[in-house]
């Protein structure tokens, strides 16, 4: 009896690997929309980073509500943030005590009406 081989224009799809075109570009859609979202919401957590920064720098020279304002005022200006002023700084005196803390939000758009909301928030101790 004859031995039967498979053709070589036979398909043989015991030994086919890979992934189909409609997997591709599945993945394609996760990752770009993933990216998309990372390179939209990175840089305002970088932002709040300086901020914060820029708070502890404030905080640490201490002096009275004018220096602190004087000094926060230069590092953000030199940190290029457009989200927060000296404005949005709220100082207390308790007893001797300083604090010093900020709250801001920040709004990104993503597409249509699909918005991310950022609440971002900080408060330092200002050295006597």
């Amino acid at each position: 009896m004859k031995k039967l081989t498979p053709s070589p224009y036979q398909p043989n799809f015991n030994k086919q690997r890979g992934m189909s075109l409609l997997i591709l570009l599945f993945w394609v859609t996760i990752f770009g929309s993933l990216f998309l979202l990372a390179t939209k919401c990175v840089p305002p957590v970088f932002e709040y980073y300086e901020v914060k920064k820029s708070l502890a720098t404030a905080a640490k020279e201490g002096g009275d509500t004018n220096s602190i304002i004087n000094s926060f005022n230069k590092s953000v200006q030199a940190g290029y943030v457009d989200s927060v002023s000296s404005k949005d700084l709220t100082i207390n005196n308790n007893e001797g005590v300083t604090t010093v803390s900020f709250a801001y939000d920040k709004t990104i758009h993503i597409a249509g009406p699909v918005n991310i909301l950022f609440k971002f928030s900080g408060k330092e101790l200002v050295r006597q």
